[in-house]
């Protein structure tokens, strides 16, 4: 395959679709960058590494109860109690 037909494949659709696809964690970079990247312009000079760090240790434990809930759907039931000790 020549690089001109492997460019025009991106280009399409069907290459977009196979990106989102195979690749999820590209298109939710990108999403994350996006919204950072308004997160900045409404107020200047709020991310910063002390913004990170917050964010960061905020998220740490909604990760945890939803890894959690994850594992307890696949193991056969939907266990609610972890949200209420959310």
């Amino acid at each position: 395959m020549s690089a001109s037909v492997r460019t025009n494949q991106w280009l399409s659709v069907v290459g977009w679709r196979g990106l989102f696809r195979d690749r999820p964690i590209i298109p939710l970079v990108g999403l994350l960058a996006v919204l950072i990247l308004a997160i900045e312009l409404a107020d200047p000079g709020i991310v910063g590494p002390e913004w990170a760090g917050v964010i960061v240790r905020a998220s740490v434990p909604l990760a945890i109860l939803g890894g959690c809930q994850t594992l307890a759907m696949l193991a056969g039931g939907i266990d609610l109690s972890v949200a209420a000790v959310a």
